[in-house]
């Protein structure tokens, strides 16, 4: 007797599933548990086995087509066995949006509906960033920077599915979110309302934006400076544009302070250049950059690392009148410690004076912001795009810690400790690279012994 197999559920959400290839062909024995075909969902994609024995009499869902839980896949019966018509209907091939579930919508705990398609046109209508799509489609859009609201869906009640993205991209779609510039961003690039080539549709229209005014009544209204509006918008592209994860270890500067007061004055008047803390640890980070190159890279905006020949290391300087810039210190990474001071109090002095150029300020490859000038202990900066990392130092503060004796044993002392925090793009670094990026730092200011 023929036996219709079908589509069995694939997992919790999951409706339907693209027929990627079939394992068996017609004719072929089948046993229970054999792989008939494999499935693309949203999620994964996975072998469906047979639930049956038989010879395969007929593949109904052919490779490519998009079919729903509990469709017919093939007929498995007697060799020469006749197919029952009734057994073989075409599957739906979901080239066109389905019309509203048949489910009748439920509402949540907070009122929301739960029905798909009414989902999709909340979402449309009134800015509701709550998609009802898969985490897999999720990740996807912000691999090909897709706005998953410029799809019209195939799916149950008009779900955006992965096929559906693909398409889309295919067709020349990706891009469709805050894509970057032609030729990468660079500091201080004005990004244009509707962002950049191949854009279909604003991240936040006009309508969304309105409704986030504050109010101005009574109020002081002014534009930002030029540097306040690059800043601005800076920082929300890089925001965007990279997941930040922070790092944050303390280190024990009593060596580095002690060597700082026995040298400074001779250092000083010896190379023309302040031997401040900032310059002591700036100098140690470019040296330690060179041994873990992939925070001296870059990501492109289709995910290639471009790995620095050299560490072109940003300083963070305040100027007087407010806001912040970051000159480059060009070849940190060769520089010895006096080079490196002069190099340096060369660039904050010009800083300071506002005789920087916008040669100083292009080209950085790793960020250092001191935050401890003004008592901070920690911050967790924003990265420097297209910077892969940023180093934030806190205030050196005296606080009581264990430490050990010569003989290895516990004692109670007073150490000047900083905290370090290191703040990465996750997508080019991770927890381990950054733990030995750090673990090295902390050894070389812990450690501190330099001949000048």
């Amino acid at each position: 007797m023929a036996i219709a197999i079908r589509l069995p559920g694939l997992g919790e959400s999951i409706s339907e599933g693209e027929i990627v290839s079939w394992h068996k062909q017609v004719g072929d024995r089948v046993e229970r548990d054999d792989p008939l075909c494999t499935v693309n969902t949203d999620k994964v994609a996975s072998e469906v086995p047979s639930l049956e024995e038989g010879t395969l009499l007929a593949i109904v869902a052919r490779p490519g087509q998009t079919v729903e839980v509990g469709a017919v896949l093939c007929v498995l019966g007697a060799p020469g066995e006749e197919v029952p018509a009734d057994l073989t209907p075409a599957p739906a091939l979901k080239k066109q949006a389905v019309a509203v579930s048949r489910a009748a919508p439920r509402a949540t705990a907070a009122g929301g509906p739960r029905d798909v398609a009414a989902r999709n046109r909340q979402f449309r209508s009134s800015g509701d960033r709550k998609l009802f799509v898969s985490p897999v489609v999720r990740r996807l859009a912000r691999e090909h920077d897709v706005d998953l609201s410029a799809l019209q869906g195939t799916g149950s009640g008009g779900r955006v599915t992965r096929r559906d993205l693909e398409a889309f991209v295919a067709n020349g779609g990706g891009g469709s979110g805050f894509a970057a510039p032609p030729g990468g961003y660079s500091p201080g690039l004005r990004i244009p309302f509707g962002g950049f080539a191949q854009r279909v549709v604003a991240p936040f229209d006009p309508a969304t934006a309105d409704r986030y005014q504050p109010t101005t009544d009574g109020a002081t209204v002014e534009p930002l400076s030029p540097l306040g509006r690059a800043m601005a918008e800076h920082m929300a592209y890089t925001w965007w544009r990279a997941p930040h994860v922070s790092t944050l270890v303390e280190v024990d500067l009593l060596r580095l302070v002690a060597w700082r007061a026995e040298h400074k004055q001779a250092f000083e008047a010896a190379h023309g250049a302040k031997l401040s803390y900032t310059v002591c640890t700036s100098w140690a980070l470019a040296q330690a950059l060179t041994k873990h190159a992939s925070f001296n890279s870059s990501l492109t905006h289709d995910h290639q690392r471009v790995q620095h020949a050299g560490v072109h290391l940003g300083v963070a300087v305040a100027k007087p009148d407010g806001g912040l810039v970051v000159p480059v210190v060009r070849d940190a990474g060769t520089m010895d410690l006096p080079t490196f001071a002069r190099a340096l109090q060369d660039l904050v002095e010009r800083a300071k004076a506002g005789r920087i150029t916008a040669a100083d300020l292009s080209g950085g490859t790793f960020t250092v912001t001191n935050v401890g000038s003004n008592g901070n202990l920690a911050s967790m900066p924003l990265i420097n795009q297209p910077q892969v990392g940023i180093l934030a130092t806190g205030a050196i503060k005296k606080r009581v810690v264990v430490v050990q004796d010569a003989e290895g044993n516990d004692e109670i002392g007073i150490r000047p400790m900083m905290f370090l925090t290191l703040t990465y793009d996750h997508r080019a670094n991770d927890g381990a690279r950054s733990g030995r990026f750090l673990r090295d730092l902390r050894k070389t200011l812990e450690q501190w012994s330099l001949e000048v």
